[in-house]
This record gives structure tokens, C-alpha cells and sequence, in this order.
């Protein structure tokens, strides 16, 4: 019995060896991985940051809006300076559709 028992306590802690020496494996390979995951989410937060920071200095610097963009919550300056942006491409799709529907009017009667 005195070796059954030698040998069950023996096997247990190969087993625990074996067990901690995974385990403190993989605890590296997740602490890896953390890592890398806090770096990555800390580099697109400073990248947001950074592109917002860039958007409020081009609508500060935007003299036509100046008057318009005076709120103090600079995401409703944003989206108020997008809002223009918009309606001016719209302005130029609608040009450019006139310009094209005339052309295509005088290319038929060439015809």
C-alpha cells in the first residue's frame, strides 16, 4: 500500500508540474494578448482623437463657417460643417447633371 501510495503522490505532482507549467504558459500567451489588444485599442483611440482634433481646427480655420459655427459643443459644429459640405457636392452633382442633360439634348439634335 506504502508504495501504491508513493507512486499516486508521485503521479499527482508530475500532473500538478505538468498543469502549472501550461498554465503559466498560456497565462503568458493571454497576458501576450492583452497587451497587444490595449496597445491596439490605445493607437485608435489617439487616432480618433487626433482626426477630431484635426476636424475642429479645419472648421476653425474654414472662414465661410465661422459665423455658423459658433456652438460650444464642437459635434454640432462638426456636423453642422459636414451639413455644407454636403449641400455643396450636392450643388455640384445637380450642375453637372443640368451640364450633362444638355449636352446630351444638343448631342441629339446633331443628330
Amino acid at each position: 500500500i506504502t508504495k501504491v501510495n508513493e507512486t499516486v503522490e508521485k503521479e499527482k505532482k508530475d500532473i500538478l508540474t505538468n498543469i502549472e507549467t501550461f498554465c503559466s504558459a498560456l497565462d503568458g500567451n493571454v497576458q501576450s494578448h492583452l497587451q497587444e489588444n490595449n496597445n491596439e485599442l490605445e493607437m485608435l483611440t489617439l487616432k480618433l482623437s487626433n482626426e477630431r482634433k484635426e476636424l475642429e481646427i479645419q472648421i476653425r480655420e474654414d472662414k465661410t463657417d465661422n459665423v455658423s459655427n459658433n456652438h460650444e459643443n464642437t459635434f454640432i459644429n462638426m456636423f453642422k460643417h459636414l451639413r455644407k459640405e454636403i449641400d455643396t457636392l450636392q450643388e455640384k452633382i445637380d450642375n453637372g447633371f443640368e451640364k450633362t442633360g444638355e449636352s446630351q439634348n444638343r448631342f441629339k439634335e446633331t443628330l
